[in-house]
């Protein structure tokens, strides 16, 4: 992917932040976990996306740093929940996790 990917717009997301999120995957995300859907921003970032039951979910990597924004928001009710993770931290891939295999049930 290059600059410009988006109609001329658009910055292509780093390689670094590319090897991070492969190996951080490889490393923390739970096995019996939907796996998500990846996109890249017009940022330069990685956005995941999952599609859980009632949940319509959304995790944003900046690029610059190692942390993201969650997002979910039940279709069913309308409620949101939004969250900033710190993914240096194997305590917020945890809390990844555990968010992610329970949604995948509902």
């Amino acid at each position: 992917m290059e600059d410009g990917w988006l109609d001329g717009e658009g910055q292509a997301p780093p390689r670094h932040l590319i090897d991070w999120l492969a190996g951080s995957f490889k490393s923390h995300y739970p096995d019996d976990a939907e796996p998500p859907y990846l996109y890249p921003t017009v940022e330069g970032g990685v956005q995941a996306e999952w599609s859980l039951g009632s949940h319509e979910v959304s995790l944003r990597f900046h690029p610059d740093d190692r942390t993201g924004e969650w997002h979910d928001l039940a279709l069913d009710t309308d409620r949101e929940e939004t969250r900033q993770l710190d993914l240096e931290q194997a305590r917020d891939w945890e809390w990844l996790g555990a968010r992610v295999v329970p949604l995948a049930g509902r």
